[in-house]
């Protein structure tokens, strides 16, 4: 039937109804007027409402999975929201893992935006703050480590968010907060292993050197000692050559002190020594030029 043009249809009435089959079903009922008299007009809403609590269903499980990954993941999860003309990000969400390796709680975290910053250690607060305010201004990813002093001890943590832009012209930063103490304390001691293994082959290599110059001293010193002394046994050494000998033998002495301290002085130094040595037991009928 055809509807009147001068007349609306009355709102309409959620009702449940059972179908031929015995299903129930979801239907909007209406009082319509047509010429000559009034009627009902009814609406299948089964499958939309059907629908909508379905998708219902599935965002309360999704919310609900979402909730328990963030409450038990080693990391700590958060939200920063920076509302439209304000300088700094206020913490929307923080997980309980977040809360814990700050060792705060709830209520104070949200009582005032620089509050969570009280569990930076002292000495990278101010550093801290700066790399936080940088990153609101310019609205790009963070990444950054720093010291925590919680509790009277001093850990290590890691934080990383990226920013998405809201519709109301404010930003969010979605991000982690990992604990990495023990990762640190592994390094540090890692790096402390290897300075003593270096220390410890030099010592080594200086050791070495020593024995090196020991024997040198053997090989050379004592040959020139045993053969003069042979010469005075013979009388085949005059006391000038003796002498010169002698300076020979002291000025080797004295390089090879030298060298096994590592006392050499600037590099300049080192061939300056050469000369000064080699000049005195150099023959001087030789003609020798440096440069």
């Amino acid at each position: 039937p055809l509807v009147s043009g001068d007349a609306d249809a009355s709102e309409a009435t959620d009702v449940r109804l059972l179908d031929a089959g015995g299903e129930p079903r979801r239907v909007d009922v209406r009082d319509i007027p047509i010429w000559g008299g009034g009627g009902l007009l009814l609406s299948d809403r089964t499958t939309l409402e059907d629908t909508k609590a379905a998708l219902r269903s599935a965002r309360a499980r999704l919310e609900r999975t979402t909730y328990e990954v963030t409450e038990n993941i080693p990391a700590g999860t958060y939200t920063m929201v920076k509302p439209p003309g304000e300088a700094a990000a206020r913490l929307s969400f923080m997980s309980s893992r977040f809360l814990s390796i700050l060792g705060m709680t709830r209520e104070q975290a949200e009582s005032d935006p620089f509050y969570p910053f009280q569990a930076v250690h002292p000495d990278d607060r101010g550093e801290w703050i700066r790399k936080n305010m940088d990153t609101f201004v310019r609205k790009v990813p963070f990444s950054e480590e720093v010291r925590l002093l919680v509790g009277g001890r001093v850990r290590w943590v890691k934080a990383e968010s990226v920013p998405r832009d809201l519709p109301d012209g404010g930003v969010v930063w979605e991000g982690v907060l990992l604990d990495i103490t023990e990762q640190k304390l592994t390094g540090f001691a890692l790096e402390r292993a290897r300075d003593s293994m270096v220390r410890l082959q030099l010592e080594r290599t200086r050791i070495q050197e020593r024995e090196r110059l020991l024997q040198d001293m053997h090989d050379g010193l004592g040959w020139q000692l045993a053969s003069a002394r042979l010469r005075l046994r013979q009388e085949d050494l005059t006391r000038d050559e003796l002498d010169q000998v002698l300076d020979e033998c002291l000025g080797d002495l004295q390089l090879i002190v030298d060298s096994s301290t590592g006392e050499f002085g600037s590099l300049a130094d080192a061939p300056a020594n050469a000369r000064f040595r080699l000049n005195r037991t150099l023959p001087y009928s030789l003609d020798v030029r440096w440069s």
